[in-house]
Formats: C-alpha cells, sequence, structure tokens
C-alpha cells in the first residue's frame, strides 16, 4: 500500500521513499552475497541514519545471501539501539571510522 520512489540518485543519503498518506519511510538498502550482516555506511547516510530528525522514519535494508536465497533484515531505530524488526535479538553495532582515497596522479 505504498507509493515507492527511487531517490539514490539525489545523495540524500537513502535509497528509497516510501510513502502512505503522510508517512514517509526513509530506507537504505544494503545487499550481501554471504550470509553475516556486516555493511559500510558512507558518511552521508550515516549522518542521515543519526539525525534525530530522520531515525523514526529511516530504515536500514540488508538484505544476505542475495544470490541465493536471500533474507531481508529491517533494522529501526527504537530510541536506543538499531534493532532487527523481526528478531529483536539482532542489534546493529556501529564502528564509526575515518576514510581516505590516496592516489598518484
Amino acid at each position: 500500500g505504498y507509493n515507492v520512489i527511487s531517490v539514490e540518485k539525489e545523495n540524500k543519503g537513502w535509497d528509497l521513499e516510501a510513502t502512505k498518506g503522510r508517512n514517509t519511510i526513509l530506507i537504505e538498502v544494503k545487499g550481501l552475497s554471504g550470509s553475516e550482516i556486516s555493511v559500510r555506511i558512507s558518511r552521508n547516510e550515516y549522518e542521515k541514519m543519526k539525525d534525530d530528525n530522520n531515525n523514526s522514519n529511516y530504515s536500514l535494508c540488508v538484505v544476505t545471501q542475495a544470490l541465493k536465497t536471500p533474507h531481508l533484515s529491517i533494522f529501526l531505530f527504537n530510541g536506543k539501539k538499531w534493532i532487527d524488526e523481526s528478531d529483536s535479538s539482532l542489534v546493529l553495532s556501529i564502528d564509526v571510522q575515518i576514510a581516505a582515497i590516496a592516489y598518484v596522479k
């Protein structure tokens, strides 16, 4: 029942917006070939994910085993931590890192 649009190219910090009436869900999608949940989140995605104005509407959706038998985990912020909506024992740990690109011209 949601109207879903792709906003990836707009660099908003999420990939999809799902709207139903006045309710809008901001969805970041990550796909993995393996079964372990470990994804890289860009600086922009992370900033939007932790933004108090967004995090009640923000979902991090991780598809594991994407090439075999896909399994979807949807992580939502409960006010304290990011937990899987269907398995509350799955809690995201977030390791903030600083990155750079080194190259020779």
